[in-house]
């Protein structure tokens, strides 16, 4: 088990066909502002029981200094919380999401932390629920 608060490299969602694969499972798919969630459950094939990305569209944020404040504010808030979702999956299951940020404007840390604790723990239901 990985430690409470860390955020290794391995947990980070990347790779073309991960992706795809992400995106081709349309029907899992939520928005919780100002994200929209696409997430799947499929067979373990790493040690982490859970993946994610992040995406903040430059035509929504045009300046990379704001795009990446976002995703800074959305690792961090990963990264205290994910222990609501890890918890919640089996051993040989994984959870890969995908977080797109749709807003053009930037949230405090708090409104990014309390969106990210309902993201995770409606994974956590949905995926209890198809178990």
């Amino acid at each position: 088990m990985l430690a409470a608060h860390t955020l290794p490299k391995e947990e980070r969602l990347h790779g073309k066909r991960a992706m795809d694969g992400l995106f081709a499972d349309a029907h899992n798919t939520f928005f919780c502002q100002p994200y929209q969630i696409f997430w799947q459950q499929v067979v373990a094939l790493d040690t982490c029981p859970v993946q994610f990305a992040i995406s903040v569209p430059k035509r929504r944020m045009k300046l990379a200094v704001k795009r990446n404040l976002i995703k800074r504010r959305t690792r961090e808030a990963y990264r205290l919380n994910k222990h609501i979702l890890t918890i919640t999956v089996p051993k040989d299951k994984q959870i890969r999401f995908m977080l797109v940020y749709l807003t053009g404007e930037i949230h405090s840390f708090a409104t990014i932390d309390n969106a990210m604790k309902t993201i995770l723990q409606k994974i956590a239901k949905e995926n209890a629920k198809s178990n």
